[in-house]
């Protein structure tokens, strides 16, 4: 007894030693966390933008952030941005971006307190899940469900609007950056546009809040629907037969089908009257209250067939019942789909016919007219809602009808239900239909088969055409072949697949050799009158593709004044884009027939001249160094040994002395709408401006010269008399 005693008691000490080994290490661990921790706070460090020209990426670090950095981060950007503003000259536009951003401050604030308070909130609160439930509680809980999936759906749908609306906001900061950068520096313009570009980096922030809000209502809503999808599943499982439920749905059913006979006799009444109606008014009207009824039977039938369902899934609860077949009411949904899908037509066209009916002339009455319309238009609208709705609802029953079945029955009873009836139904579809005979051509009967084995030969083709191109890219990507080779196989090839599927497709109809020989003769003989220039083209085109004096990517100028840059080489025609971004469709005979100037062909350096003028007096080697001063800023601008800008003075003009910037350049840095021209006139104007070189405009000298009465010469003078002056 003793030395059990000693031992336990051993054992205890031992314990102790090693609970406080362990707590004298978790010590240290636990104080190298918090200072781990406590570093990474102090090492934040919230970056406050330079006002008066905000950087570009400033923000970068906002979205990595915990909550409480944003927080102190926004509070030192707000007094930051008022210190600036404070500091500045009144001024109402800059006012005005003043309170655009305060109102952007407080909007994500407001998102932040939305946030907190719903994540706080319960979702689907006044849902319930009672235990051992009957079918009616069970469908009740199934709606709110399905409520809260639709809501998640919509989340989904608002965070890619919320995604969309920050690609547009990154465009529209991009913009506005350029726009502060050009602006004239210092000057008000500047300080305006610097307020603009913080402005939309702080609307950008309030963008990311908002699509952080809506993620996390996603995943809230995520959360809380796979719960009570659970629930439900667990409710589905644990239902109970009711003898009462069953026979309040066996009356609501008889209700609902005295409500369906009701509303036919009104259908068939109206129908019959809107037959006998001339008035066009009157039967627009007519025609709506049809439209409204044909909708409304179908969400009737609808709801009798849940009804019906709810009522199926009862009994299946019941253990002591007699099984009965799965109800799954296919002629209801296809004839509520059918209608649906009409009506919803028939409504745009109705809705299309009542706009061009809207005139400014209207009567108090005929306005009063049109309104009614438009209400029922509204309510037609509305009930589409419900009876799509109410498909949803059918389907969703049908699932639970076959899972209960399954946990009843075995899962074999109700695939073989599902199952079986599917099979059957699309067999004898596909019997009847797969076999129907289209037209013959040669006595062979051609089938909805036949177009299927054409359509896949087809397919074929294509996607043999893809894999071709894509293989053939793949020798680009890795450099072992060229671009416009790859260009000229992948076009080949895919002529070959077209004309293999067309031989294949005249083999499946069942053309013998001699059809193919008289289409032959009559394609040659179409060629010969009609197609000779589309085979010429065609021809040409072959031809660009195999002696590839041209190739996609060129700057091609043509006989005909065409100047832009080759985007495709087709089997017709080559388009081409101009600067002005104008696609050009060439046959392809002009460029094999006619004179071509292609500016990249081996070489893309080119040189250009660039004609301007300066006033009389102003110094050529100053002149010279603000032109290659000019040249040096333009990116196209090409330098080496062998490629050296020139300024050369060409003439002297009635007004301006005459230069001429002789200058090189890579023709592939040019952009597809981009003038060289332009560029280089722009930075020769800012250079001579910024040298003091004056740029001449026409000028004309005036001289007055008097005259005395011995310059008068003396014919004149006997012809006035001895007076001076014409006489006139």
């Amino acid at each position: 007894m003793g030395k059990s005693l000693l031992s336990i008691f051993r054992a205890l000490l031992l314990l102790a030693f090693m609970w406080h080994g362990v707590s004298a290490c978790a010590q240290p661990l636990a104080a190298q966390d918090a200072q781990t921790s406590g570093g990474s706070e102090q090492a934040f460090e919230a970056v406050i933008p330079d006002f008066t020209a905000p950087s570009a990426e400033w923000w970068g670090a906002w979205e990595k952030l915990e909550h409480e950095q944003r927080v102190q981060w926004l509070q030192q950007l707000e007094t930051a941005w008022r210190e600036w503003r404070s500091s500045l000259a009144v001024d109402s536009a800059l006012r005005s971006q003043d309170e655009n951003v305060e109102a952007r401050f407080q909007g994500i604030r407001q998102i932040w307190d939305d946030r907190d308070r719903y994540l706080k909130t319960k979702l689907l609160e006044q849902v319930s899940f009672p235990a051992d439930p009957d079918v009616n509680q069970w469908a009740a809980s199934d709606r709110s469900v399905a409520d809260g999936l639709a809501r998640l759906d919509s989340l989904v749908a608002e965070i890619q609007l919320a995604n969309d609306s920050l690609d547009q906001s990154r465009s529209l900061l991009d913009r506005q950056l350029l726009k502060m950068r050009d602006a004239e520096q210092p000057s008000s313009d500047h300080e305006r546009a610097a307020a603009r570009v913080f402005l939309a980096q702080v609307n950008h922030l309030l963008l990311i809040e908002r699509r952080e809000r809506l993620v996390a209502r996603e995943v809230a809503w995520k959360k809380e629907m796979e719960l009570a999808s659970a629930e439900l599943q667990r409710m589905l499982s644990e239902l109970k037969f009711s003898e009462k439920v069953e026979q309040d749905i066996a009356a609501a059913i008889e209700a609902l089908a005295l409500e369906i006979e009701k509303l036919l006799s009104q259908r068939a009444e109206l129908q019959s009257a809107l037959l006998q109606k001339t008035d066009e008014s009157k039967a627009f009207d007519m025609r709506l209250s049809v439209m409204l009824l044909d909708l409304r039977i179908q969400q009737k039938r609808l709801e009798r067939h849940r009804a019906i369902l709810r009522q199926h899934i009862n009994a299946a609860a019941d253990p002591t019942g007699e099984t009965k077949p799965i109800k799954k009411g296919k002629r209801v949904v296809e004839g509520a789909t059918r209608i649906r899908d009409v009506v919803g037509k028939e409504l745009a066209v109705k809705r299309t016919q009542l706009m061009s009916w809207l005139d400014d002339n209207q009567t108090r009455e005929q306005e009063a007219l049109v309104q009614s319309w438009w209400q029922r238009i509204e309510e037609i609208n509305s009930v589409l809602k419900v009876v799509s709705k109410a498909l949803v609802d059918v389907e969703r029953y049908n699932k639970s009808q076959l899972t209960l079945v399954r946990e009843q029955q075995g899962l074999w009873a109700a695939v073989g239900e599902d199952f079986e009836s599917w099979r059957i139904f699309f067999s004898d579809l596909w019997q009847r239909f797969s076999h129907y005979t289209l037209f013959d051509i040669n006595n062979n009967p051609v089938t909805i088969v036949t177009l299927l084995q054409i359509l896949l030969a087809w397919l074929i083709a294509y996607l043999a055409s893809r894999i071709t191109r894509r293989a053939l890219r793949r020798l680009v990507d890795t450099n072992q072949a060229s671009e416009s080779t790859v260009y000229s196989i992948g076009r080949v090839s895919h002529y070959a697949y077209i004309l293999i599927a067309f031989l294949a497709s005249l083999m499946i109809i069942g053309l013998d050799t001699t059809s193919l020989t008289v289409v032959a003769g009559a394609l040659s003989v179409g060629i010969g009158f009609g197609l000779q220039e589309i085979f010429g083209n065609f021809v040409s085109g072959l031809i660009l593709l195999f002696e590839r004096p041209l190739k996609v990517g060129d700057l091609v100028e043509l006989e005909s004044g065409v100047f832009g840059r080759i985007r495709a080489i087709n089997v017709r025609s080559t388009r081409i884009t101009t600067r002005d971004n104008v696609d050009i469709l060439v046959p392809n005979s002009e460029f094999v027939a006619g004179r071509v100037i292609n500016h990249t062909l081996d070489d893309p350096i080119r040189r250009i001249h660039v004609d301007f003028g300066v006033a009389y007096g102003s110094d050529p080697a100053m002149v010279q160094q603000a032109a290659m001063e000019a040249a040096d800023k333009v990116v196209l601008t090409h330098t080496d040994w062998n490629h050296k800008t020139e300024v050369w003075l060409v003439g002297f003009g009635e007004s301006s002395l005459d230069f001429k910037l002789v200058v090189w350049i890579n023709s592939n840095r040019l952009a597809p709408l981009g003038d060289p021209y332009a560029q280089y006139n722009v930075e020769l104007l800012e250079s001579l401006t910024r040298h003091g070189i004056e740029i001449p405009f026409p000028q004309r000298d005036l001289r007055l010269r008097s005259w005395d009465d011995k310059a008068w010469p003396a014919a004149v003078l006997r012809r006035n008399g001895g007076r001076r002056g014409t006489g006139d």
